[in-house]
């Protein structure tokens, strides 16, 4: 059969997930996105599938061909909509269109919605489900011919899915054939809210683990970052002024309407000519040309350069048909040594060219920095002054951007205190909560929005509380909660709410004690309290996943290579992140060298720093004089040029 004669398989992904918080489709069910579990199930059905998402750019990384609703806001019936006008531009008969969110689905009940399709004399196929609508929309056959009648159904108000099935032919498949392919309340489960996907665990016979019971991970790095990476995705998109967007990460194409510039033009002040006029000219021979116009910036050219023509022209004016060259001031008899005093060179005047360097020079082609239709910058990019001041030439007052994540930074521990309470520090009943303001900066400077929710004690009940306010969040960092120790409870606490460890333990130094994983859709890192350990897990771990979620193209953080001044102690098994200050060489290359003592509590160690060096695991040390990588602290400035080279791996 050819596939141009099977219907499209439409995932119908909708908007923002305003329910669960983010893309729902994203989440997992068992270790296995929702999208990839619908996408495997209608590939048994049919080859060629289709996304429909008012936000594309969340699902960049998926793969599929995707595109927005025609008539956004109507719903899952827009959806519909914009899938079946896919598929009648492709020559398709229909789609089988299935939501993002239901991890349940049977490609055996898909086919049997296609076998009743096949049968002919039918635009709607759609298997009973025992709920109140009484069939399931959301898994069905639709044929193109539907698109009339759901258009009406739009411009009478109507956005039910059901809404015009008055108006079409619908064939259903009975319930009691839908039970044997399963419970129908699990088949068209659809998961909208974390509790739905923890009930989906459960279904799935994948329950929520105890971190208590497991035994430590000990990740390399790089494992560490790809799983990391593949559970966070692009932050929806919004439109900010331009004004606003220098640092912010760009969520469009921009395509210039117009050429740049939009005519040729004089690169220089002097005098417009033809070629063939001038070359060859000297002071012992010069070329002598009448000036018939005069052309200043803003103004237009009269009438064409005949031979022997020239024309006076300024910096920017337009060049005069039959001109090609732009001879400058200083080489013609109308420089009198000032800009200011004008010499000859007047219209009605003769103008001598003394030197032909200029021939076919000093034009500005018409379009030679910006062409029509020619896109100008794509998505990922980050907007520095450079793209502001393109973004302006192409007409673009505002633009779309990736909005930044609020991060919720929890801080947790009975010692610690707040800036408020510094007297307890002094004398030394306590210790100050410096870990939540070096994340904060951290943050800033990685171009998100941090979220500081305090300090929770050591119980229960004031961790639940300040977690409660996560809620608002796109990822939340916990510190001193990583360990696992009798008096961290933050895993505990998040477990009950229904928390999902992916990984605990890094082979790392400093920072090993770390994990990650997942509050419904939510990221969660747990960092260890050591302020150094804090600060450089952030760098290697989480920094990455906050550029991923801006949106930006260079994910992981640059490299540079330097030379090691001194001895640089490697941390046995575990890759070690020594801090260190780079010093020119004064050869074109960086010297490393340490900023003092390396524990993990010693915070002036960072503040010294203007780079984390990679000491791979295994290795004994780094000697004087060999060569190390170096990964630079970046700047408080997310718009700031990344420094170094970008690296496939530490």
């Amino acid at each position: 059969m050819s596939t141009a004669s099977l219907p499209f398989g439409a995932i119908l992904a909708g908007g923002r997930s305003v329910r669960y918080g983010s893309p729902k489709a994203l989440a997992t069910v068992a270790g296995e996105s929702i999208l990839d579990r619908v996408r495997r199930a209608l590939l048994r059905v049919t080859p060629d599938l289709i996304l429909i998402a008012n936000e594309p750019s969340l699902f960049a990384g998926s793969g599929l061909p995707t595109r927005p609703d025609a008539r956004p806001g109507l719903g899952a019936l827009g959806g519909i909509h914009a899938a079946l006008l896919w598929a009648r531009e492709a020559g398709r008969p229909g789609i089988l269109a299935v939501a993002c969110d239901m991890p349940f689905l049977d490609p055996a009940l898909l086919v049997r919605i296609l076998e009743r399709a096949a049968a002919g004399d039918v635009d709607v196929v759609a298997p009973e489900s025992g709920g109140r609508r009484g069939v399931e929309p959301l898994c069905a056959y639709y044929g193109t011919g539907c698109i009339p009648a759901i258009e009406a159904a739009f411009d009478r108000g109507d956005r039910h899915v059901i809404g015009f099935f008055d108006d079409v032919r619908v064939r259903s498949v009975p319930l009691d054939e839908v039970r044997a392919f399963g419970d129908p309340e699990r088949l068209f489960m659809n998961v909208n809210t974390p509790e739905e996907r923890e009930l989906a665990e459960r279904l799935a016979g994948h329950p929520v683990v105890d971190s208590r019971r497991l035994r430590p991970d000990w990740l390399g790095i790089r494992e560490a970052l790809d799983r990391i990476l593949a559970a966070v995705a692009p932050l929806p998109s919004e439109r900010v002024p331009i004004l606003e967007a220098a640092g912010r990460v760009l969520a469009e194409s921009v395509v210039s309407p117009i050429d740049q510039p939009p005519w040729d033009n004089s690169a220089m002040d002097g005098f417009a000519v033809r070629s063939a006029d001038v070359r060859g000219a000297s002071r012992e021979s010069p070329a002598r040309l009448r000036v018939v116009d005069e052309i200043p910036a803003g103004a237009f050219p009269r009438r064409p350069l005949g031979p022997g023509e020239a024309a006076r022209i300024m910096t920017g004016a337009p060049i005069p048909e039959g001109a090609d060259s732009v001879i400058r001031l200083e080489h013609t008899d109308a420089w009198t040594g000032s800009r200011e005093e004008r010499g000859r060179g007047s219209p009605g005047e003769t103008v001598e060219v003394f030197d032909d360097s200029d021939v076919d020079r000093n034009v500005r082609r018409r379009g030679e920095d910006l062409r029509r239709g020619e896109t100008v910058l794509e998505p990922g990019r980050v907007l520095r002054p450079g793209e502001i001041g393109l973004l302006a030439t192409v007409g673009r007052a505002e633009v779309a951007v990736h909005r930044r994540p609020r991060v919720a930074i929890l801080a947790n521990g009975d010692e610690l205190v707040d800036l408020d309470r510094f007297d307890e520090v002094r004398a030394g009943r306590r210790i100050v909560n410096s870990n939540s303001y070096g994340l904060a900066a951290a943050v800033r400077a990685a171009g998100a929005e941090p979220l500081l929710l305090g300090i929770a004690a050591d119980d229960a009940a004031s961790l639940r509380a300040h977690l409660e306010r996560a809620r608002e969040a796109d990822l939340l960092i916990t510190t001193a909660g990583a360990s696992v120790g009798d008096h961290d409870l933050v895993k505990e606490v998040l477990e009950s709410l229904g928390f999902a460890l992916d990984f605990w333990r890094v082979r790392m130094r400093p920072g090993s004690p770390f994990s990650f994983g997942r509050l419904g859709d939510l990221p969660v890192f747990g960092l260890a309290g050591n302020p150094v350990s804090a600060l450089v897990t952030f760098e290697v771990l989480v920094r990455p996943a906050i550029r991923k979620m801006l949106g930006r193209r260079e994910i992981h953080a640059p490299t540079v290579r330097a030379v090691a001044a001194e001895r640089i102690p490697g941390a046995g098994r575990l890759t070690h992140f020594p801090r260190a200050r780079l010093e020119p060489d004064g050869r074109g290359g960086w010297l490393a060298r340490l900023t003092g003592p390396q524990g993990s509590g010693i915070l002036t160690s960072v503040a010294a720093a203007d780079a984390l060096l990679v000491v791979p695991e295994g290795i004994a040390a780094i000697e004087p004089g060999e060569p190390v990588v170096a990964l630079p602290l970046p700047p408080p400035d997310p718009a700031a040029v990344d420094f170094g080279v970008f690296p496939e791996s530490l």
